[in-house]
């Protein structure tokens, strides 16, 4: 009998949190384009949160936010940026 991975809080959190890193670095995963093959509604929920990523950047371009130095980008990966 097979056996499976209880799938808890952390692991969704998880999941979603690299979703959204791959959202946010503008590269599609390996990953990403299977399950977008497999799951239409995955698909539309994942160009949905890239339309948002898109608008949000035009929107804060549009503002005059200035574009992030490699140091400052580098903070904001360690989160240290904002304290």
């Amino acid at each position: 009998m097979a056996k499976y991975k209880k799938i808890t809080e952390g692991i969704v959190d998880n999941l979603i949190g690299s979703i959204f890193r791959t959202i946010g670095r503008g590269v599609e995963s390996v990953a990403l384009k299977q399950l977008s093959k497999k799951d239409p509604e995955f698909k539309k929920k994942i160009k949905k949160a890239e339309k948002a990523k898109d608008d949000l950047e035009s929107y804060l371009r549009s503002r005059g936010v200035p574009e992030l130095t490699k140091a400052e980008k580098r903070a904001l990966a360690r989160g240290e940026y904002f304290k």
